[in-house]
């Protein structure tokens, strides 16, 4: 397994909206995929560490020792959350989103060292899961979301860090 994230509470009009924004743009795409790659690592980190809200939060701010997406990607290979593999898409992700949010020139993914850079990222599983734990009672119905960076898990359900 190189990186399994199973997150529970991402609603379904959270993911449209998401998905709404990436589309039509390859910038948007780069740049909200990318945060929303580092808002679901975020939350994966906080769930391994000690439970210290105050001194979590203060650590994970901008600016801070883990405050950036690039300290987190290295903060979860070093703790094994992911595998190497999983670390340079995590920072081929990463360094994209940075690419399309700095370079105004940058407008596409068919630029040849965009697409060189982006060969490595695959996507092997991605699917929602309905989960008792993560019914929503209020109007927005919530779901469970599987997201996969890596080879396909053949290990067992126990081995899968659940968030």
């Amino acid at each position: 397994m190189d990186v399994t994230w199973i997150t529970t509470s991402v609603s379904q009009k959270l993911l449209r909206q998401v998905k709404g924004e990436m589309e039509g743009s390859h910038r948007a795409t780069a740049v909200v995929g990318g945060a929303f790659v580092q808002q679901h690592l975020t939350h994966v980190l906080k769930n391994r560490m000690v439970k210290d809200v105050k001194f979590i939060e203060e650590m994970l701010a901008p600016g801070r020792a883990f405050g950036d997406f690039g300290a987190k990607v290295d903060l979860g290979y070093l703790i094994g959350l992911s595998r190497k593999r999983a670390h340079k898409g995590l920072i081929t992700i990463r360094r994209t989103g940075n690419d399309f949010a700095h370079q105004l020139e940058l407008n596409s993914f068919d630029r040849d060292d965009i697409r060189v850079r982006c060969q490595n990222l695959t996507l092997f599983q991605s699917k929602s899961v309905n989960s008792s734990l993560s019914q929503s009672t209020g109007g927005d119905n919530q779901h469970s979301l599987l997201f996969t960076l890596g080879e396909p898990n053949k290990e067992s359900e126990e081995d899968i860090p659940l968030v």
